[in-house]
Parts: C-alpha cells; sequence; structure tokens
C-alpha cells in the first residue's frame, strides 16, 4: 500500500465567501475519518468546524464534505484547487515539517511548493454527484486516487486559509470558495476519569442463632429467623455461609424456597433489600447430649452479572 502524506491537519474551519450571485456550496458539513469510520466535525458554516488531532505522526485523518453538502448549482465537471493564501505558521517551519517527517519526492517538492502557494493544497471535484474534497497531492502523484484531504495527526497547530475559484456547467456562474482550517492538537489536553466503587454492608440478625434444647429424635426442629439486610450497599450483593468450628452445625438448613444446607445456599439481595428467612437444625440420632457451639462465617460480595 502506498503511503499517504497529509496536506493539512487539525481543526477544520469552513467559511465560505461569494459574490452576489455567484456560485455557492449550501448546507456545509464536514466529516472527519482516522481510518475507524467517518464522524461529524463540530462547528458551522459560520463558526467552523473543527478537528482535534491526537498529536501521532502515524494518525491520518481524512477530511471530507458531509452528504448534506450541495451546491445552488450545478459544478463544471473538474477539480478546482484551492490554494493557502494565508497560515499563522511560518512558511519556512512548514517546508522544514515535510523535510522532518521524511516526506519522499515528488511529494515533498510539491507539498513545499503549496506552501508557497503556487500548487492546490486541495481540490473541490465537481465530477461527482454532490461536491467533494480530493487531496490534491495524492491525486497528483498517486495515480489520480481521488481521497479526501488527508491531516496527519502532527500537523502543525495553527490556522490556514485555503482559497479558490469554482464555476458552473456552463461558465455562466463562478464562486469564489475560501476554507479555513484550524489545526489543534487534542493530545494536549487533560483527560479526567473515575471508576466508582461499590459500597457493600451488609448486616446479618440475629448476632447468636440459639437453637434451644433440640432432641435428635425430634429433629429437624424449626428455630430462629436470620434477617440479612443490604439497605447500606449501592449494588446487589451475595451472601454465602461457612460453619466453623464445629461440624454439628453443618446440619443448619435454609428455607429459600426449599430448604438448603447452610454451605450450600445462596442469599442474592438487590441493593437495599431485607430478606428473612426461616432456619431448622437436624441434629444426628446417637449424638450426645450437652451444649453446644460454634461460629457461622458469611462472605459478601458484589452480585455476579447475569
Amino acid at each position: 500500500m502506498k503511503k499517504i502524506y497529509a496536506l493539512i491537519t487539525g481543526i477544520f474551519i469552513l467559511v465560505l465567501a461569494s459574490f452576489v450571485f455567484a456560485l455557492e456550496l449550501t448546507d456545509v458539513g464536514v466529516t472527519s475519518n482516522d481510518g475507524t469510520g467517518a464522524v461529524a466535525m463540530a462547528g458551522s458554516l459560520e463558526g467552523g468546524f473543527i478537528l482535534e488531532t491526537d498529536g501521532n505522526a502515524g494518525t491520518n485523518y481524512e477530511i471530507q464534505f458531509d452528504e448534506n453538502t450541495d451546491a445552488d448549482d450545478d459544478i463544471a465537471d473538474g477539480l478546482f484547487g484551492l490554494f493557502l493564501i494565508d497560515t499563522t505558521v511560518l512558511r519556512e517551519d512548514l517546508k522544514q515539517y515535510y523535510e522532518d517527517r521524511g516526506t519522499p519526492e515528488p511529494y515533498l517538492s510539491y507539498l513545499k511548493d503549496a506552501v508557497d502557494g503556487t500548487e492546490p493544497f486541495v481540490y473541490v471535484d465537481g465530477t461527482t454527484e454532490k461536491p467533494t474534497l480530493v487531496d490534491a497531492a495524492q491525486h497528483d502523484h498517486n495515480g489520480g486516487i481521488k481521497l479526501g484531504m488527508i491531516v496527519p495527526g502532527d500537523y502543525p497547530e495553527g490556522t490556514y486559509v485555503v482559497q479558490g475559484n469554482i464555476a458552473n456547467t456552463d461558465g455562466t456562474n463562478n464562486g469564489t470558495i475560501t476554507l479555513k482550517l484550524i489545526i489543534a492538537d487534542a493530545s494536549d489536553e487533560q483527560g479526567v476519569s473515575v471508576t466508582i466503587g461499590e459500597d457493600i454492608l451488609v448486616t446479618v440478625d440475629p448476632s447468636n442463632l440459639d437453637f434451644g434444647v433440640v432432641k435428635p429424635s425430634e429433629s429437624p426442629k424449626l428455630g430462629p429467623k436470620i434477617y440479612f439486610n443490604s439497605s447500606s450497599s449501592n449494588v446487589p450483593v451475595r451472601i454465602t455461609a461457612q460453619v466453623s468450628d464445629n461440624d454439628l452445625f453443618e446440619g443448619v438448613d435454609l428455607d429459600l424456597g426449599e430448604w438448603t444446607a447452610i454451605e450450600e445456599a445462596i442469599i442474592d439481595l438487590l441493593a437495599g433489600e431485607e430478606k428473612e428467612v426461616d432456619t431448622r437444625i437436624t441434629i444426628p440420632l446417637g449424638t450426645g447430649p450437652g451444649a453446644e457451639s460454634g461460629t457461622i462465617t458469611y462472605t459478601v460480595t458484589g452480585l455476579p452479572p447475569t
């Protein structure tokens, strides 16, 4: 693939000048495309259209009129050159930019002439159904290819004004087109971002789950309710449990629509939700009498996405 060397980059501000009864462009809009798809450039014909470059020499923006841009008369078939008539950047600095970039011939000589205003930077194409922009250097030195105006991401910041004449099909209506381009390097801007964390706080009541006196022959026996409350959480939560210190309490079940062993239970709560859960305990036959105690540890996490 042949390399594309750009003419002008940056913020693209379009200002139209014409004589009385002169041929004019209408409903002018402009897009830029860095290879990921055309994007409408902010602005207006009166105030200008803006393209912010990324400061990267490897990025090329293709600037083009949008699909609404038209003319108030049929433009004659042909390419109408727009020449650099004014810039806030020193012309010698622009020529040096192309040299430092390693621009090969014949592009280098052509672009230096374009900086001097003796060759067009861009054409307005009258051969298409609606007017389009054509990169002049690419067209003239790359087999007549018709690309939009190619703008490198590291082009010098500043204001550029190009101007040229267009004519209608029978030559009775002419107009002067002036395009003002202001280049700004968006890489100078400071981005700002924040990631919002999760507030996860769950209360479990009561603090002591006391089943009282339970005979093995009477189990399973219902016990106290457990209240899970996520009122201080800003996200849904998932609660799981693990029994420690005493395997006897692995016989605790929770009523989650069906009785489920506590270590297999999953309790899901929405942010701010409270859930009331019945409990029961089963004491295996043959278990000797006496007081037993243990610990249930709850693990609370954000609810996985569904």
